[in-house]
């Protein structure tokens, strides 16, 4: 399943490219037919169906670990952001933490399961920063090297 995985996220990435690139020239109809080409395509050259095909496009896609869900904005394995709420919040290992109104920017850190204001230069290699601005929340793992952002949808006044 694996190396199957590994097939469909390089024929996602192509299929993006081809959008991208056939966009500015093509009408929607004409990108969308040619989507549909390339993955009836994979789906023949990997004896699979099409609906076969769908369906793991719609999992890579909807249920990617770290898309928005239900409100949360998954960070890591036990932290997460609130992406609706009026407030900036964080919840690690199931304590939240509050911080300034949504549309004030504010820059944090999760270090040992906790927020900090500052980052020392003894957690660097392990410091979770996330900046929170009116319209994304965005993060950066130092310890993993990964990084992200959740759109925000206030659903205040």
């Amino acid at each position: 399943m694996g190396e199957l995985m590994n097939n469909i996220l390089t024929v996602l990435g192509l299929l993006v490219l081809l959008a991208a690139c056939s966009f500015a020239e093509a009408d929607k109809g004409e990108v969308s037919s040619g989507l549909r080409e390339v993955l009836a395509a994979y789906a023949t050259e990997n004896e699979l169906s099409m609906d076969e095909v769908q369906k793991e496009l719609a999992s890579l896609t909807w249920n990617a670990e770290y898309r928005s869900k239900g409100g949360a904005g998954i960070i890591a394995s036990s932290t997460y952001v609130d992406v609706l709420g009026s407030e900036n919040v964080i919840v690690v290992d199931g304590a939240t933490w509050t911080g300034q109104q949504s549309d004030i920017v504010e820059v944090v850190f999760v270090v040992e399961g906790r927020v900090r204001p500052q980052l020392r230069a003894a957690d660097a290699d392990s410091a979770i920063m996330v900046m929170f601005t009116p319209t994304y929340i965005r993060y950066f793992d130092f310890g993993g090297n990964r990084s992200g952002k959740y759109q925000r949808a206030i659903t205040g006044e």
